[in-house]
């Protein structure tokens, strides 16, 4: 039996989980991912090849610095901040591609876990507050 309270054992698993989706996601977009293709994909958002560029590249470095926050900080509004992330990307994501949302490995449905996780954060914060 851990000499961690189980709340905080919760906390821990929580941040852990969503920061290691946060910093993958980062790192696999910039490293592995067809950049072209993938800045492509945000064209229907009617922006400049210029601001396409900043927002991918931006997103990017977002997605890693709140990552690090999360393994790092235990600011309460970090947990708040990614959650509107994740709420923001979702639904984008589905304004410009709608038809990841009945995409059969569940690309977008996977956000419903993160949000939950998210949530028993937020919570957590706010108990200890």
């Amino acid at each position: 039996m851990s000499s961690k309270p189980l709340i905080q054992q919760i906390d821990q698993i929580g941040r852990y989980s969503v920061a290691i989706i946060f910093i993958c996601a980062g790192l696999i977009s910039f490293i592995w991912n067809d950049h072209t293709l993938a800045i492509n994909k945000l064209t229907p958002l009617n922006l400049s090849p210029v601001s396409t560029h900043f927002l991918f590249y931006g997103l990017i470095v977002m997605d890693i610095l709140f990552g690090l926050l999360l393994l790092f900080t235990k600011n309460p509004i970090i947990p708040i901040l990614c959650f509107c992330i994740v709420t923001g990307y979702t639904l984008v994501i589905s304004f410009i591609m709608p038809s990841l949302l009945l995409d059969p490995f569940g690309i977008l449905l996977k956000n419903i876990p993160i949000l939950s996780w998210l949530i028993t954060l937020i919570l957590i914060q706010k108990e200890r507050a």
